[in-house]
């Protein structure tokens, strides 16, 4: 990893960012159109509101359509602020996804001469490391997740069977 962020550290963010956004990249894409859309709907209803009190004073609509359309705006837009809410903090995770690979990037540039893996290394960069069961007929695999760049263990006690559902 250290020569390819020497060798090429655009294509290294490249792929660190690929890895990270690979199971959520599609999600994403809908998530930001649909923030949006929420947004400029928001917009909207902020207009249309005072416009409906205007028209019910001037007698343009009676009182009834007014309080049936303001319980219906209002309503909408409760769900709209709380659904933007929500997304404004997916997307935010995906800005962090940027940040996490900009300092994974920094440190692993300080390694990039190293001879063997230190304590100190592998504290910095490995957020954990996972070993295959023992078969007698097949080596082990040996799975490094990296700090920032891979998912945390939700309990850094001990690692359940089957969460490897992220590594090939």
């Amino acid at each position: 990893m250290a020569s390819l962020v020497l060798e090429n550290e655009d294509e290294a963010r490249r792929r660190f960012l690929e890895q990270k956004a690979k199971v959520n990249a599609r999600q994403t894409k809908e998530e930001k159109k649909r923030f949006n859309e929420n947004k400029h709907r928001l917009s909207e209803l902020n207009t249309h509101i005072p416009k409906i009190y205007e028209d019910k004073v001037i007698g343009k609509i009676p009182e009834e359509i007014c309080v049936e359309l303001l319980e219906k705006y209002k309503a909408e837009q409760k769900a709209l602020a709380e659904e933007t809410a929500i997304l404004e903090a997916k997307l935010s995770a995906v800005s962090q996804d940027e940040k996490d690979t900009e300092e994974f990037i920094r440190r692993l540039k300080k390694y990039t001469d190293v001879q063997e893996l230190t304590r100190e290394i592998a504290l910095e960069l490995i957020e954990y490391i996972t070993v295959d069961e023992y078969a007698a007929d097949r080596p082990r695999d040996i799975h490094i997740y990296y700090k920032l760049l891979d998912k945390p263990l939700p309990h850094k006690k001990y690692l359940e069977i089957g969460t490897n559902d992220d590594k090939d």
